[in-house]
């Protein structure tokens, strides 16, 4: 490599760290995914918002260290504050389709739609999802 040049990972690496993003995780409770949040943040590179259960949650973060803990957030879509505020607006965004009042409350407590929903209001830059499978491959039937 010539000298004054970078490599595109430290390129990229000075640049999140100097702007870092807010990214929410749907799947936050995973150990792998709490472990690789508590990286990020240990890096510089992001901060994070962990979806799921916060007694879970709780738990896997206890198990690293993290020097900027106030760079993790952790949300659960059951008992957030922001439940009804997504509620209503992802039932506006899918009423076309059919989507009942109910049924957006009960998909909106889903880690993954609530996820989503908080880059839609802004509360996040972006969302990663997909460590874990989200449905399960279903047995097929040759009728």
């Amino acid at each position: 490599m010539q000298p004054g040049l970078k490599r595109p990972l430290d390129l990229a690496m000075e640049i999140t760290r100097s702007s870092p993003f807010k990214i929410s995780l749907s799947e936050g409770a995973e150990p792998r995914v709490v472990e690789a949040a508590v990286k990020a943040v240990n890096l510089g590179i992001a901060k994070i918002i962990l979806v799921g259960h916060l007694g879970k949650i709780q738990e896997q973060l206890e198990q690293y260290s993290c020097s900027k803990p106030d760079h993790i957030e952790l949300h659960d879509p059951i008992t957030s504050s922001l439940k009804e505020e997504f509620s209503k607006s992802f039932y506006n965004l899918r009423k076309h389709k059919g989507i009942t009042r109910a049924e957006a409350k009960k998909q909106v407590a889903s880690n993954l739609v609530y996820a989503a929903l908080l880059v839609k209001h802004g509360y996040a830059d972006g969302t990663l999802s997909g460590f874990l499978p989200v449905n399960p491959v279903a047995d097929l039937c040759c009728c």
